[in-house]
């Protein structure tokens, strides 16, 4: 964003625009707080769990202006099935619709294309995009589904067991590390963490795949702590 005053968010009572700036061109104040967050993190020789992580974040410089929160399973909801039954997946540009337009000509939405996205609560479900902040070239695109219930936000956990299931794929290269991980680290603030614990409960999680699958996984996960 070459203007350092424009906020990445401007609203008024009825209408909303929301900017994607380029990488490395936001010239937003929190840049210099994900800097010395990448230079904490990179500071480190190894890191074998999350609150190694969290530890680096709390040890930032800017660690004040922000709040570490743990996100689990449970936290979750299921976005998946709810969309479709309120959106479109696929729309294209009202501009570009009907057959006076040619297949090849027509606009899908594509949402890195654009860096500009307004929106008004007069027409709900429908978006305006920009392909440049403040660009003159505009694609109205309508996302809702016709006929479509007043949206709800939804309700239900994407995993209702509280553990993302992982491919076993992974999980079977993870195995292959688990003899390098040392049993104990020290964090700076005294505090004792078990990496080989950590993984040796990553290896009993639920697996993608055949239920021939999962059954090998938690067979061969025994790990010595």
């Amino acid at each position: 964003m070459s203007d350092s005053q424009r906020s990445d968010s401007q609203r008024s009572d009825t209408q909303r625009s929301d900017y994607a700036t380029k990488w490395g061109h936001s010239f937003l104040p929190c840049d210099r707080d994900f800097s010395t967050i990448k230079q904490g993190l990179t500071d480190r020789d190894r890191i074998y769990t999350v609150d190694e992580i969290k530890e680096a974040l709390m040890d930032c410089p800017s660690s004040k202006k922000y709040t570490i929160i743990d996100i689990t399973g449970k936290n979750v909801l299921d976005f998946k099935d709810w969309f479709p039954k309120f959106y479109q997946k696929t729309a294209i540009s009202e501009e570009t619709k009907g057959k006076q337009v040619s297949k090849k000509n027509k606009e899908h939405l594509s949402i890195s294309q654009y860096h500009q996205f307004n929106f008004d609560r007069k027409n709900p479900g429908q978006i305006v995009t920009q392909p440049f902040i403040d660009s003159l070239q505009k694609s109205t695109f309508q996302l809702r589904q016709t006929g479509s219930a007043k949206v709800q936000p939804p309700t239900a956990k994407a995993y209702p067991a509280g553990k993302v299931p992982i491919k076993k794929a992974k999980l079977d290269d993870v195995k292959k590390l688990v003899s390098y991980i040392p049993h104990e680290v020290s964090l700076k603030d005294g505090s004792i963490v078990k990496p080989h614990v950590f993984y040796k409960n990553l290896l009993k999680w639920p697996t993608t795949g055949s239920a021939d699958d999962d059954n090998d996984s938690d067979s061969d996960a025994d790990v010595e702590e």
